[in-house]
């Protein structure tokens, strides 16, 4: 964890002492750094290297000061949220505790470190929208294991501080507004998804979709609690799915007709959703296959009908796409790898839960590292379509598959001394195959055949199975034999090519352009 401590110039005797206690116990932390600097420096190092990036600033404060900055700018407050930055700008020449405060969200966990003495709630009243801007004592700071809770949680993929959003900040046709969030719901959000990401990407989603109704993230959280149990459950063998749509309820007045209804709840005889009553809901489930039926639900939790979706694909992806352009809302689904999966209109990506794990589509930052790739090196725009769709289906549906794309096929070969897996196989068909004279289902067969399938960068697939001996390197890349280490070290040898490994278990990694690419991030190779 990357930290930046912030000093005044003349702090009191017991915020020296906590500073120097701090000091010592995050050099004691291997995975913990600290630049300190001080207050007044802090506006001309953040205008001039505005890409820092640190986890947690820790920055010394003086109540009455700071309580006076605040006051003096916050008519201003909600246009530095969404990113003016010429506001911002003339505050940083000003105030440089104003400066620190509002360029926290959305880079870094801010804790305002204060002598003794209660805070006033004006002060506290007149701070961030969220919580990971918070106020500490001395005493606190300086508690057993506090910083050593901070470092594990950004080990864990998680913000120093937890993000409790309280209020919503959107600019729209360049008028800002902001709208208040109850903090019960937004802990819930926080206790259910533990990523910060999500809960913006659920919070922005209420305000456009439910008129900044916030009892749909409730209900949601409710859904989705919902949803793992029945994952864990199974009929006949086969894992149980479960699908429903939240919408706003006027929506759904207006909009009923348009679904045919197999249930429809009675207004005095309405299930809530609640894991309290998941026994009767478990009987309501048979009703429903889990893919061309779903469940609507309003925003506060009342279940209104179980109707045909007019969507047969058992494709989650596909399905979902479909889905929320007819459902004015949040749509969740499982399916049968135990996944839950939430959509919603005009959302560029999915959020998913793989494993025990929820993140926003976590194949969606190396997909977009191939597709960018492969349009630089010009694969016509309907075949590079399909081939991310279908290196997306290879991910959602955990089957797998290795790739690598270059203009010169045969020369990949060579270089990387292949030899035939299938050739029982192989001899059945011709080569090369274009990737669009096939149906997704028929085209995702060959290329999930064994080995590394070798396509072109006009999607013409040119050698199929093909068994890998590439020359090795002095780079340490792990464990020798795996797909992964084999696909960096083709990526080493082929500097032009853009190689693509798929796993198993639904992780997409993408070699191109010195570039790796996983859902962890982006690092050189």
């Amino acid at each position: 964890m990357d930290i930046l401590y912030i000093t005044l110039p003349e702090p009191s005797n017991s915020v020296l002492s906590a500073r120097q206690s701090l000091n010592a116990r995050i050099k004691g932390i291997p995975s913990a750094t600290l630049n300190e600097i001080m207050l007044s420096e802090y506006a001309d190092i953040y205008r001039q290297h505005s890409h820092y990036s640190f986890d947690l600033i820790i920055a010394e404060c003086q109540i009455n000061t700071f309580n006076d900055d605040i006051q003096k700018y916050a008519n201003k407050l909600n246009a530095i949220f969404v990113g003016d930055r010429e506001v911002w700008g003339d505050i940083a020449k000003e105030s440089a505790t104003a400066a620190l405060l509002y360029t926290a969200p959305g880079r870094a966990s801010i804790i305002f470190l204060y002598g003794d003495g209660p805070i006033p709630q004006k002060v506290i009243d007149r701070t961030l929208p969220y919580t990971h801007v918070t106020f500490k004592s001395c005493d606190e700071v300086t508690k057993p294991d506090f910083i050593e809770l901070l470092v594990y949680r950004v080990e864990s993929g998680l913000a120093p501080l937890p993000l409790l959003q309280h209020m919503n900040v959107i600019s729209f046709a360049g008028v800002v507004t902001a709208q208040k969030i109850p903090t019960l719901i937004s802990q819930v959000l926080a206790d259910t998804f533990e990523n910060d990401d999500i809960n913006r990407w659920i919070f922005s989603f209420c305000y456009r979709q439910y008129a900044g109704d916030f009892q749909a993230a409730r209900t949601l959280c409710l859904v989705v609690r919902y949803a793992r149990i029945v994952t864990s459950e199974q009929l006949e063998g086969i894992p149980l799915q479960f699908q429903c749509a939240i919408v706003p309820k006027n929506w759904w007045e207006e909009n009923h007709s348009n679904f045919k209804s197999i249930l429809q709840f009675r207004d005095s005889k309405k299930p809530r959703m609640s894991i309290t009553e998941a026994a009767y809901l478990r009987k309501l489930i048979h009703f429903s296959d889990g893919y061309s039926t779903l469940f609507v639900i309003t925003a506060d939790g009342q279940f209104q009908a179980l109707v045909e979706g007019g969507v047969n694909d058992q494709y989650t992806r596909h399905r979902l796409d479909n889905l929320v352009e007819k459902f004015n809302g949040f749509v969740v689904t499982t399916d049968l790898r135990r996944q839950i999966w939430i959509h919603g209109q005009h959302m560029s990506s999915p959020i998913i839960l793989m494993g025990n794990q929820w993140g926003i589509d976590p194949s969606n930052r190396a997909v977009s590292i191939l597709s960018s790739s492969l349009k630089r090196r010009g694969m016509p725009s309907e075949r590079l379509a399909r081939m991310v769709e279908i290196i997306r289906y290879l991910s959602d549906e955990h089957i797998g598959g290795f790739f690598i794309f270059h203009h010169e096929p045969q020369e990949v070969a060579r270089q990387l001394n292949t030899t035939q897996l299938r050739e029982d196989i192989r001899i059945h068909f011709e080569l090369p195959i274009t990737i669009d004279t096939m149906s997704l289902p028929s085209i995702v067969r060959f290329l999930s055949l064994d080995g590394a399938q070798i396509i072109d960068y006009t999607g013409n697939i040119h050698l199929l199975c093909q068994q890998l001996n590439p020359p090795t390197t002095t780079k340490d890349i792990g464990p020798p034999g795996t797909k992964h280490a084999t696909a960096e070290k083709v990526a080493l040898r082929l500097r032009d090519a853009v190689v693509a490994v798929i796993s198993h278990d639904g992780p997409v990694t993408v070699f191109a352009d010195e570039i790796k690419a996983t859902s962890e991030g982006l690092e050189p190779y």
